[in-house]
């Protein structure tokens, strides 16, 4: 008896769903991020939309990864051995990781989702010594300064850096004495002409927060608060290392 050719139902269920959710994930994506960079015309191809986005969004792992995964979608479209059967089938971790790419696009989480964590606080006034030997214990190196209940600065280890050698060479002292008798108040002093940190209110879109670290090149933290105000208490923190992880859900 001659052997028919196999149809769609004879293909596994799960494969069959991992191939809908990836192409169903990847058109949203291919639409996210052309409302994103405002090109609609799709006589441009997803790849150069793609491209545009990462250059104003520092997304260049995501755009790799996706690039990738153009290149699935198109065996997926074009290659079939059978009626709905397919040539390679993604796994259920690149359909997860394009997913997130897409809920990551169409601002899915807040900010205070995205980026809640304890926040270490130092006080305006407190010894730079004690500050540093909190650094070295929690091993942070963005630490926001409150002042009566607000937060009035950022202490970074930039910042440090930059205020040692500026004392070095005005005082000509080493760095030993240079501590002593300093205080958090006098390295923020010496770094005001950099601005380093902002505020963001807990609903405001992830996306819109890292957004901020490539609009101001020398922001090193985005505080999250309430209401983004400087009198709440601290729900998170975003900093440069977020804009990687957040494109890299896996």
């Amino acid at each position: 008896m001659a052997r028919t050719a196999p149809t769609s139902d004879d293909l596994p269920a799960t494969e069959r769903d991992r191939v809908e959710r990836f192409l169903a994930a990847y058109n949203a994506v291919d639409q996210l991020l052309r409302e994103r960079t405002g090109v609609q015309d799709r006589g441009v191809s997803f790849r150069a939309v793609l491209r545009r986005y990462a250059r104003n969004h520092r997304g260049q792992k995501m755009a790799d990864r996706l690039d990738d995964y153009a290149e699935l979608r198109n065996v997926l479209v074009h290659e079939t051995i059978v009626p709905n059967g397919w040539l390679a089938v993604p796994t259920e971790d690149v359909v997860r990781r394009l997913e997130g790419f897409r809920d990551a696009l169409d601002g899915g989480q807040r900010a205070d989702q995205a980026f809640r964590r304890e926040v270490a606080t130092v006080a305006i006034g407190s010894p730079l010594r004690d500050a540093l030997a909190q650094a070295h214990a929690t091993g942070f190196s963005q630490f926001p300064v409150v002042d009566e209940g607000a937060v009035a600065g950022l202490l970074t280890d930039r910042g440090i850096a930059r205020w040692l050698a500026a004392t070095a060479a005005r005082e000509g002292a080493s760095v030993s004495e240079s501590l002593k008798g300093a205080t958090v108040a006098e390295v923020l002093l010496a770094d005001a002409d950099r601005t380093t940190w902002a505020l963001a209110a807990r609903s405001e879109p992830a996306e819109r927060v890292l957004a901020r670290f490539v609009d101001a090149p020398e922001l090193e933290a985005v505080l999250i608060t309430e209401h983004g105000e400087a009198r709440q208490g601290l729900l998170g923190i975003a900093t440069h290392q977020d804009v990687v992880r957040f494109w890299d859900p896996g």
